[in-house]
């Protein structure tokens, strides 16, 4: 499997506005791809403060406690969160994030080889 980046143009993988207190898939890596994450922006909709995790866990495993990037990060009302990275996902690794309420959106950046 050839791995050379060929396309490097950032695009959204995807777009989540998950249900309250359910861990919810945010982008799982498709078989026989990478994908080379940039950023995670998070929406804070509400008047009132809430909170967030966020998970990477390799090969579509559960989430373990090692997985956890963030863990009940606070995000002020009306606010919004700019999570910078810089890393590789194989193929069925997945981020999973958490939200304390429906109020939150989450945006992932980055491209797929």
């Amino acid at each position: 499997m050839d791995f050379s980046v060929e396309n490097t143009n950032t695009v959204i993988l995807s777009r989540v506005n998950p249900p309250a207190m359910v861990e919810t898939v945010l982008f799982q890596v498709p078989v026989s791809s990478r994908a080379f994450v940039e950023g995670i922006t998070v929406c804070n909709r509400s008047t009132n403060a809430q909170s967030l995790r966020i998970s990477i866990s390799a090969q579509g495993l559960p989430t373990a406690l090692k997985d956890f990037v963030y863990f009940d990060l606070p995000i002020r009302a009306n606010d919004t969160l700019l999570v910078e990275l810089d890393f590789t996902m194989n193929a069925s690794d997945v981020i999973r994030i958490f939200a304390s309420s429906v109020d939150l959106s989450f945006i992932l950046y980055g491209y797929l080889v």
